[in-house]
């Protein structure tokens, strides 16, 4: 996938995105478009400018009387003048503060690979709202690092321990310690002011027997019965990694419950 900046911005969509999970493309698809309402497809288009020269322009803004310098710079403020965007619609003010804001930014390429940063961060979070796939994120997260497809715990946990996702998740109100170990007294994933996910423990057999033993549950479902001595040795299961408990896949693994739990 990737974007143009055109008169119109647009999304461009490769074949390739067939290969990926349905909610992956969902949030790819909504990060564009983030991107592109942010106002951040000049720097987006290979053939486009950088960041570090739109926000040589945006100063443009701030302090007329100093002409940007370099060239994608300059094919910015011809467009901007074109379209009648000049610093004389700014109020002395507003230049004043827009000065005083790039300032920091501009002083040296590390604040500029920040800004990249915090900028990409910022629209992951509204992406993954907009399109409601939050695993889509982290699945979009692990394969543009090129970790493993999180298909079990620890390839799962290595992407969540990459910096993008930590920012994901800090902006989303969720936390997780990157290195947290998964014992049994600190099995906690995801932790927020009211709840946590957790590892299922020995004492949650009750719960998830009386969960599973609902019909209205199991009705499309691969069990019939479900009793608590066949809960307490599922959950023995998950938490020694065998194989014949991993059937239901990485989401069976955990249990949300109340924060203290």
């Amino acid at each position: 996938m990737a974007i143009r900046n055109e008169r119109e911005p647009a999304i461009v969509v490769y074949p390739a995105i067939e290969r990926q999970a349905p909610r992956e493309r969902w949030f790819r698809l909504a990060l564009a478009a983030e991107l592109v309402r942010g106002g951040l497809a000049i720097v987006l288009d290979p053939a486009g400018a950088s960041l570090h020269e739109l926000l040589a322009a945006l100063a443009w803004l701030g302090e007329p009387s100093q002409p940007p310098t370099l060239p994608g710079a300059q094919t910015i403020v011809r467009l901007w003048q074109k379209r009648g965007v000049t610093p004389e619609r700014f109020t002395p003010e507003l230049r004043a503060r827009l000065c005083g804001q790039l300032g920091g930014w501009r002083t040296e390429a590390a604040s500029v690979t920040r800004l990249a940063t915090l900028l990409r961060g910022d629209h992951c979070v509204a992406a993954a709202r907009l399109a409601g796939a939050f695993d889509g994120a982290l699945l979009a997260i692990g394969r543009d690092a090129r970790l493993p497809a999180p298909v079990d715990e620890a390839s799962a946990r290595q992407v969540c321990a990459t910096d993008e996702a930590q920012r994901l998740f800090r902006g989303a109100g969720l936390f997780f310690a990157a290195g947290m170990s998964m014992s049994e007294e600190t099995d906690c994933f995801i932790t927020t002011e009211r709840l946590q996910i957790r590892r299922f423990r020995a004492e949650d057999a009750a719960i998830l027997a009386a969960y599973r033993a609902d019909p209205e549950v199991a009705r499309y479902q691969g069990w019939t019965e479900f009793d608590e001595a066949g809960a307490r040795e599922f959950i023995a299961g998950l938490r020694a990694g065998r194989p014949g408990c991993r059937a239901c896949g990485i989401n069976s693994r955990w249990r949300c419950c109340p924060k203290g739990h």
